[in-house]
């Protein structure tokens, strides 16, 4: 029963069972190999397994079969930044932003991708957006103190590292 699977791969890769994720989301796309979910959380798999290569083909293909698939989109941002690929991880957090206005994660990871290229004043934009949209994701605060750090405003930068620093970093990329 595909969902079974798709589920059981889910479940496996929150409990840090990596391998028998993979497992279980290999034998949902053996079922059916057009199955976006399975392709997405496989993906996410790797991205916890630092696979990342493996986790751009898999969301790549999730977002063919799905092109307006939101999560494997904003996982392919984020995988693109991990290959430091910031112009491509720019163009797919752009297009997450477009399908979903309010999606401060994929605003962080927009404003990472900025940092990343040197584009400080985007990079506030995005950042300011992240922490308006959504004061509780820490990864906002850490990459606008990078931001204010690099722009010279220097005390706006302590003040916004040390909010990061009071709140938990579970949602900061490894």
């Amino acid at each position: 029963y595909l969902p079974t699977w798709i589920n059981m791969g889910y479940v496996l890769c929150e409990l840090g069972r990596h391998e028998e994720a993979i497992d279980a989301l290999n034998r949902a796309l053996a079922l059916d190999a057009h199955e976006p979910e399975a392709h997405c959380n496989l993906a996410v798999v790797y991205m916890r397994t630092a696979r990342w290569i493996m986790a751009e083909e898999h969301l790549r293909k999730a977002i063919e079969i799905k092109p307006d698939y939101i999560n494997a989109i904003c996982n392919l941002g984020q995988t693109l930044l991990r290959l430091k690929r910031n112009k491509d991880a720019i163009e797919w957090l752009t297009k997450a932003v477009e399908l979903l206005p309010k999606n401060a994660g994929a605003k962080a990871d927009l404003g990472s991708a900025y940092l990343n290229d040197g584009n400080l004043a985007l990079a506030y934009t995005w950042l300011d957006a992240a922490i308006k949209d959504n004061p509780d994701l820490s990864r906002s605060y850490f990459y606008m103190g990078e931001t204010l750090k690099y722009s010279g405003r220097y005390r706006e930068a302590i003040e916004t590292l040390e909010k990061f620093c009071a709140m938990e970093e579970e949602d900061l990329p490894k």
